[in-house]
């Protein structure tokens, strides 16, 4: 795994920034990065490998694919008080994952043309979203967050804003919502398919 700490990394354009190959990982530390073009993860693109940002952010990238900031394939993105914005992709505006653990973070403004802000794609890995917010994000035809058939887990976070024409959270059974805010979707119902809801949860 490489780890970067305390710096400020912009693309060339045309290109990510970060290329994880099977068996490797990335480890961002307070780092801000922005700027990436890419057919499948605009900045960071996975394959067999995790990727895990703290305190960092992520900004500006698009992929006219798959993961507009992150296309993870095999491993666990883990984000921990950092911040994702400014994605675009056909699919996973923001993030493509086979599993997403969030934790006091945030993701905003970004869009995808057909599937989801934030696309969790393995049916068999399980992911969370604790103390965080995604807000601002479009999806013509999708989902602000889809997971088909993978356990999903939201509590304490804010779904707010979003315009998914699907709805803003989709899922199996598997999907779970407690103590949330789920409101002010400019397009789309807050939940599609069947959502559990743990109570405590707040729609308008």
């Amino acid at each position: 795994t490489s780890a970067i700490n305390s710096s400020r990394l912009a693309g060339p354009g045309g290109d990510r920034l970060f290329d994880v190959h099977p068996g490797g990982g990335v480890e961002i530390i307070d780092v801000g990065v922005r700027g990436g073009d890419a057919p499948v993860g605009g900045l960071i693109r996975a394959v067999g490998g995790n990727v895990t940002l703290t305190r960092s952010s992520l900004s500006n990238g698009a992929a006219t694919n798959v993961g507009g900031l992150i296309a993870s394939d095999g491993g666990t993105v883990t984000l921990t008080d950092s911040a994702l914005a400014l994605g675009t992709a056909q699919f996973g505006g923001a993030v493509a994952a086979d599993r997403l653990v969030m934790a006091r973070s945030s993701i905003v403004l970004s869009g995808a043309g057909e599937g989801a802000a934030v696309l969790l794609t393995d049916p068999a890995a399980a992911s969370s979203i604790d103390s965080s917010t995604i807000a601002s994000t479009t999806a013509s035809s999708g989902h602000a967050v889809v997971s088909p058939g993978a356990a999903l887990t939201i509590r304490d976070s804010a779904l707010v804003s979003n315009a998914a024409a699907a709805g803003a959270v989709s899922g199996g059974a598997a999907v779970a919502i407690g103590n949330s805010v789920l409101s002010d979707q400019t397009a789309g119902p807050d939940c599609a398919g069947a959502v559990t809801s743990l109570g405590g949860n707040l729609e308008s």
